[in-house]
């Protein structure tokens, strides 16, 4: 194989580990917004029930981020994940 070749293909293999990298750590972005929320409704709230975990579990970082800003004046738990 040429050089040319095993340049293309270690960009290649660098681009993909670079990408998987990327998505690991939006990955575990994500599970730390998500473990941080439901510590804050735990404390606000109380131990959670398994319907508002699930919510939590399935939300995205969108949702979180809204969820994150109405626990700051919602007095219910369903103010705060519906």
């Amino acid at each position: 194989m040429t050089s040319l070749g095993q340049s293309k293909r270690g960009y290649l293999g660098q681009k993909v580990y670079e990408e998987g990298l990327e998505k690991g750590v939006e990955k575990g972005v994500l599970q730390g917004e998500r473990a941080f929320l439901t510590r804050q409704l735990t404390l606000k709230f109380g131990p959670l029930p398994s319907w508002a975990e699930a919510r939590v579990a399935q939300a995205s970082p969108t949702a979180l981020q809204r969820a994150g800003e109405r626990i700051l004046q919602a007095s219910t738990l369903e103010e705060v994940l519906d």
